[in-house]
């Protein structure tokens, strides 16, 4: 009866070891899985420190007819508005194919967090970015642009804002840094891929010309890119639809022994109109990790290596 038990006991702790070990290596997975950005419907309730008091503070996104408003209800009663400046009066409009996308950062390291909102009007993308000073919200940014990123986000440097357009094939991008509650830009040589962006722009270009019944992986993608991956990518190539930048997002996730952005995040927006009915429109949301290639590529210094969509 006692060798019964030890062997019964025995084969529980070899079961336990293999689950904690499923468990480790399923969270190590879960760590490199893609950020969801959730789309703003017509109303969103946002719970964050907003004034760095350490209590939580709330931010609701609401529709006035089409359009969007957002407030904030700081713990100790206060109410602020988030009204956008005259030069861009207008936080944008409501429509399910092109949804707001809000982020919340602090960037300046001041423990009070920043606002930042993309968004359309009259089809047009717009961003904007306000910050926590004297008791107010401040919109001190705006811009017609269809990407905003972050780098070194989270490895201990100055973290950078990233704003520019993706027009006719190609990305322009300007850095900027938050000096005494103002964006700057400030002027600094990056390499031409410093993001991953000569990737992710042919990524871009790939996809609006969809259709495409004939599909090559091009040489952009990682040869460990998963099945699933490229089984998404062709269902997207041949399901009767266009497609078209609406706005991005992205962000440094990982770096490599000299510090130096490793892997990049992208959320790439589009529309995406049905062949067979104009009037079907709906939005497409890809989610990107592009990393660092070990192998010598003369064109792609990223390569993506993991894709997922959703609609």
């Amino acid at each position: 009866m006692k060798s019964k038990k030890n062997m019964v006991l025995k084969s529980a702790s070899f079961i336990i070891m293999i689950l904690s070990i499923i468990i480790i290596i399923f969270n190590t997975n879960s760590m490199k899985t893609l950020p969801t950005f959730k789309a703003i419907d017509k109303n969103l309730t946002i719970n964050e420190d907003f004034n760095g008091d350490g209590k939580k503070d709330v931010l609701y996104i609401k529709t006035d007819s089409s359009e969007y408003l957002i407030q904030v209800n700081l713990n100790n009663e206060d109410s602020l508005s988030l009204d956008p400046s005259k030069d861009l009066s207008t936080l944008g409009e409501h429509k399910t194919y092109w949804p707001m996308r809000l982020t919340v950062k602090d960037i300046s390291r001041d423990n009070l967090k920043e606002i930042f909102t993309q968004s359309s009007f009259n089809e047009t993308p717009i961003q904007h970015l306000f910050i926590f000073n004297n008791n107010k919200y401040e919109n001190i940014f705006s811009a017609k642009n269809n990407i905003l990123g972050f780098l070194d986000d989270s490895n201990g440097k100055t973290p950078k804002v990233i704003s520019g357009n993706f027009q006719n094939g190609t990305m322009i991008l300007k850095s900027y840094l938050l000096v005494n509650k103002e964006l700057k830009e400030y002027a600094y040589s990056y390499p031409s891929n410093f993001v991953g962006n000569n990737c992710v722009s042919e990524f871009i270009n790939l996809i609006e010309s969809f259709p495409y019944e004939n599909l090559d992986v091009p040489d952009y993608f990682s040869s460990n890119i998963s099945y699933n991956s490229i089984t998404s990518l062709y269902t997207i190539a041949n399901n009767n639809h266009v497609y078209k930048l609406q706005d991005c997002f992205f962000k440094d996730i990982s770096y490599d022994e000299k510090n130096e952005p490793y892997e990049f995040s992208w959320t790439l927006n589009f529309k995406g109109i049905d062949e067979s009915d104009k009037n079907k429109i709906k939005n497409f949301t890809v989610d990107l990790i592009v990393t660092k290639s070990n192998v010598a590529s003369p064109n792609f210094e990223y390569k993506i290596t993991s894709l997922d969509i959703s609609f």
